[in-house]
């Protein structure tokens, strides 16, 4: 039987609570995960600036919706 795949698309939003919104380094990101992945495989890794100063230029990642826990990410940090 050939291998099969599904597509799924997820949308992220960025919300800026001052003057300068985050830029991410690429404009899209594409990621694929094996059948056989496990807890704790990477999917994808962003990667984004800001260029506000101090806390100001903190960046948290995190899941609003749709995901029923099949997905952890971390919040802070890329690394």
């Amino acid at each position: 039987m050939p291998p099969r795949n599904s597509t799924a698309a997820i949308h992220v939003h960025v919300t800026d609570f001052n003057d300068n919104a985050p830029k991410f380094t690429k404009n899209s990101y594409d990621a694929h995960v094996l059948e056989n992945a496990t807890d704790g495989d990477v999917i994808c890794v962003v990667n984004a600036t800001d260029a506000d100063a101090g806390v100001n230029a903190e960046i948290v990642y995190n899941i609003t919706s749709g995901n029923n826990g099949a997905l952890k990410i971390n919040k802070f940090t890329v690394s």
